[in-house]
């Protein structure tokens, strides 16, 4: 157990230096004004902004996904950002995005998340929706993220061939997959390609307006912001699919943020901050941040669960996530209808432990077998609504 910082103010600077000493940080560089990347596997991004909050004024908040720590003093934020080593080139890479359209006004615009890349990419190209509740009408009887789960070992042989001919699908990017009738295969997952990704881009607009009848109102944008938001499209299709590799990487996690970058989340953040009274240190839960286009978002979303729950009936999947379904044999006939891309990612012998805790073939999620067998999995039977049918 390590020794709790004092209570003394210092730059950001000085603090994060003065955890490096301490061996709450490894390897902590400066790439500039008050962006540092570091090493915090000693003790957890969250220990760093308890231990930051004793010495720098403001609210020091752990990044969603736990990949850092932001400081935000004041009205404009953050000030100043630590980030995981590994984060850094990712963050390069969508903040050269940024500058592609000219839209970097800040010295730390895009570094301190790649949504925040994506929101500002999204407010460059229109204007925000006002939030109003019944969007969350999209959200009715789904729990977020949806999740099917049939524990047990299942045994068998893999055996799978690709039609030579080239699938009817609208996007007419992958085969389609036939199931050699010799062999029964033990497990398969299927994967959809770019899931939110395609979908978000069969909507006409961002501005939409749902309906408590199912029906919903895709309302023309105005045709500067049409033009900006089809370049901005454009420009992550491009540069995440050609080029060099490493960036295809960086830019494919950002395409990937876009939806949820939308739609916003009411989940509250973590941040630590100083009570001057006591002269100790105070966690706070920072309210979430509603989307920029939350009907837009959710109605990707609310697609995605009702196109996953068609497709984990059709297969029988025994395991399904939101873009994943897992068969014994069946392969995937709702998706390639609405023009969906899919590909194998996983297919053999297998063992479905609970949500997130799997192996098939030679795959496995990095919790199979460390004894975390109790993760509760929701089950949705039925959907009210079928909003896919609206809008695909």
């Amino acid at each position: 157990m390590y020794k709790h910082s004092e209570w003394h103010d210092m730059s950001f600077a000085d603090a994060v230096r003065d955890k490096e000493r301490r061996g709450l940080l490894k390897d902590a560089h400066e790439v500039r004004h008050n962006v540092w990347t570091a090493n915090a596997d000693a003790v957890g991004w969250q220990a760093i902004a308890f231990e930051m909050a004793f010495n720098v004024p403001g609210q020091m908040r752990v990044m969603k996904g736990g990949n850092g720590v932001s400081w935000i003093n004041g009205a404009k934020g953050p000030h100043g950002v630590i980030i995981s080593a590994g984060l850094l080139p990712v963050l390069l890479d969508c903040r050269d995005l940024l500058t592609d359209f000219n839209i970097n006004d800040g010295p730390l615009d895009g570094f301190w998340s790649v949504g925040a890349s994506a929101r500002r990419l999204l407010t460059w190209a229109a204007t925000p929706m006002p939030y109003e509740s019944s969007v969350e009408m999209l959200l009715n009887g789904v729990p977020y993220g949806y999740h099917d789960c049939t524990p047990g070992e299942y045994k068998g042989k893999p055996e799978y061939i690709h039609n030579t001919e080239p699938s009817r699908d609208l996007f007419n990017q992958v085969p389609a997959l036939t199931r050699n009738p010799e062999y029964t295969p033990a497990l398969t997952m299927f994967d959809a390609n770019a899931y939110y990704w395609n979908l978000l881009r069969r909507l006409e607009s961002l501005r939409i307006t749902p309906y408590r009848n199912g029906t919903v109102t895709q309302w023309p944008m105005p045709r500067n912001e049409k033009a900006r938001w089809l370049d901005v499209q454009a420009a992550i299709e491009e540069q995440a699919t050609e080029g060099n590799k490493a960036r295809q990487r960086s830019i494919k996690v950002l395409r990937n943020s876009m939806a949820g970058v939308m739609a916003g989340s009411l989940k509250p953040g973590i941040a630590y901050c100083r009570e001057r009274d006591t002269g100790g240190v105070k966690r706070i839960e920072p309210p979430g941040n509603r989307g920029p286009f939350a009907a837009a978002g959710l109605l990707v979303v609310r697609m995605g669960v009702e196109l996953c729950l068609a497709e984990s009936l059709q297969t029988e999947s025994v395991y399904s996530t939101i873009d994943s379904v897992t068969s014994r044999g069946k392969v995937p006939q709702v998706w390639p209808k609405y023009g969906i891309p899919y590909g194998v990612r996983a297919e053999g012998d297998g063992e479905i432990v609970s949500r997130g805790v799997w192996r098939i073939g030679p795959r496995q999620t990095k919790r199979f077998g460390k004894g975390e067998e109790m993760n509760p999995v929701p089950r949705l039977e039925t959907l009210p609504v079928q909003y896919h049918l609206r809008v695909l």
